[in-house]
C-alpha cells in the first residue's frame, strides 16, 4: 500500500488506510511480523508482514467465500499454497505470481483428484486422474485436454492404453493376463483387432460392439484352429475347423456348433460330407472311402444308425 495513495492514521498497533485497516505489530510505522488486515470490501488477511507487505505465511479470506493459504512474497502469492473455491474445487500445491503454476493437486467437488502440472490455472504437462471408484488416468495434457499416450488403469486391475491423438490401434490389458491389441470405439472393440488370451489362445479379427463379428481366425493353444464367420461372440455361418491331429471341417457353424451341411477330412484321407446338429453328425450323410468307394451312412443324434452301399442303377 503506498504512502501517496493512503494517508496513515497510526494508533497502537493499528494503521488505518483509506481502503483498509490493520492490527498487529508494528515497527517504524510499517506492519511488520503478525497482524490482520481487513479491507472495506469485506476481504481479510491473517499472517505475517515484513516492510509493509505480506511476507511468509498467511490466510486470505475473500468476501465471496474464497480463501487462500499459503506463502507470500512481497505482498504476492508465491510458493506453496491452498485454495478453497466456492465452486466446491480445492487446490493445493505450487503457486507462482498469485496463480496456479507448477506442480498441484485439484480436488473435484465430486472427488475426483487431479495430481500434475498446471499453467496459469490450467492443466499443462503430465498428470493423473484419480476417480472415486478407484480408476485412475495416467497422460499428458495441453490447455486442459488430453493429449499422446495415456494410461487408464481400472479398480479391478484392467489397463487400457491409447494415444489421444492418433486413431490407430489401441491395447487393453485385462488383470486375469488377457489382452487386447485393435480398434476401440466408446470404449468397446470394434473393427479389426487381435485377442490375447492368457490360456495362450488368439483371436484375430472383427469385432463389433465389443463381440467377435464377421471374419475371424481362432488359434487355440492345443495346435487346433478356426478360420471364417462369427457373429454376438460365436462361430456362426461358414467356416474351417483345424485339429492338430490333420482332421478338418468345412461348414457351416450356429452358437459354437457344427449345425447344417459339411464336410469332415480325416488325416487318413477318408472323408464325410452330410448333415450336422448340434456339433454332431445328424442324418444321412456319404462317406468316401476313396475316389472309388463309398458308403451311405445314417446317424441320429452322432450315433451311427446303418451304413449301406449306394445302390447303382441298372
Amino acid at each position: 500500500m503506498s504512502k501517496e495513495k493512503n494517508e496513515l492514521k497510526i494508533k497502537y498497533k493499528r494503521i488505518e488506510y483509506n481502503n483498509a485497516m490493520y492490527e498487529g505489530n508494528i515497527v517504524d510505522k510499517k506492519m511488520e511480523g503478525e497482524g490482520k488486515l481487513k479491507y472495506e470490501n469485506g476481504d481479510k488477511y491473517e499472517g505475517t508482514f515484513k516492510d509493509n507487505k505480506k511476507q511468509g505465511k498467511g490466510i486470505y479470506k475473500y468476501h465471496t467465500g474464497e480463501e487462500y493459504k499459503g506463502d507470500y512474497n512481497l505482498d504476492i502469492k508465491n510458493g506453496k499454497g491452498f485454495f478453497n473455491f466456492n465452486n466446491g474445487f480445492k487446490y493445493e500445491g505450487d503457486i507462482i505470481k498469485n496463480k496456479i503454476q507448477g506442480h498441484g493437486i485439484l480436488h473435484y467437488p465430486n472427488k475426483t483428484k487431479y495430481e500434475g502440472e498446471f499453467n496459469n490455472g490450467i492443466k499443462n504437462g503430465a498428470g493423473v486422474f484419480t476417480y472415486v471408484n478407484g480408476d485412475k488416468y495416467e497422460g499428458q495434457f495441453n490447455n486442459n485436454k488430453k493429449i499422446g499416450k495415456w494410461i487408464y488403469y481400472y479398480k479391478n486391475g484392467d489397463k487400457y492404453e491409447d494415444n489421444a491423438d492418433s486413431y490407430n490401434k489401441k491395447i487393453f490389458i485385462y488383470s486375469n493376463g488377457d489382452k487386447y491389441e485393435g480398434f476401440i470405439v466408446n470404449g468397446l472393440k470394434e473393427g479389426k483387432g487381435i485377442y490375447f488370451y492368457n490360456n495362450g489362445d488368439k483371436y484375430d479379427g472383427d469385432w463389433k460392439n465389443d463381440k467377435k463379428e464377421g471374419k475371424g481366425d481362432y488359434y487355440y493353444s492345443n495346435g487346433d484352429s478356426y478360420k471364417g464367420d462369427w457373429s454376438e461372440g460365436k462361430k456362426n455361418g461358414k467356416g474351417i475347423f483345424c485339429y492338430k491331429n490333420g482332421d478338418k471341417y468345412e461348414g457351416e457353424w450356429k452358437e459354437d456348433k457344427k449345425e447344417g451341411n459339411g464336410i469332415y477330412f480325416f488325416q487318413n484321407g477318408t472323408r464325410y460330407e452330410g448333415l450336422w446338429k448340434n456339433d454332431k453328425i445328424n442324418g444321412k450323410g456319404i462317406g468316401y472311402i476313396n475316389d472309388d468307394e463309398k458308403l451311405i451312412f445314417e446317424y441320429s443324434d452322432g450315433v451311427l444308425i446303418r451304413a449301406y452301399e449306394e445302390q447303382k442303377e441298372n
